[in-house]
């Protein structure tokens, strides 16, 4: 049984999960929306560093600066530029591809 001190200094999401983890019955119903997953993924500009090797550390800084001034998903912005065409940039940014180890 996990057991965490409850406090109003919490923010919201982190009151949320203790409730959940407390409620055991709760989180056996959630399910994940893999599309809604998908949209944060490719909007966080994280996902950039799995670009470093492939378009070099300055345009890679260049694209994260460009992606949270506009709003733009990496990936976009890395079309948009040339850097990368859609075939290698997608088997690059894919989630297998960025959390296995090569």
């Amino acid at each position: 049984m996990i057991t965490i001190k409850k406090s109003a200094s919490h923010d919201p999401f982190t009151r949320v999960c203790i409730e959940l983890i407390e409620d055991e019955h709760s989180i056996h119903s959630i399910t994940a929306n893999e599309e809604h997953c998908a949209r944060y993924a490719e909007r966080s500009i994280g996902i950039v560093t799995a670009l470093v090797p492939h378009i070099g550390y300055d345009n890679a800084s260049r694209i994260a600066g460009l992606a949270l001034d506009s709003g733009l998903g990496v990936a976009e912005l890395v079309r948009r530029e040339g850097l990368l065409s859609a075939e290698p940039l997608a088997a690059i940014l894919s989630p297998s591809t960025m959390t296995t180890n090569s």
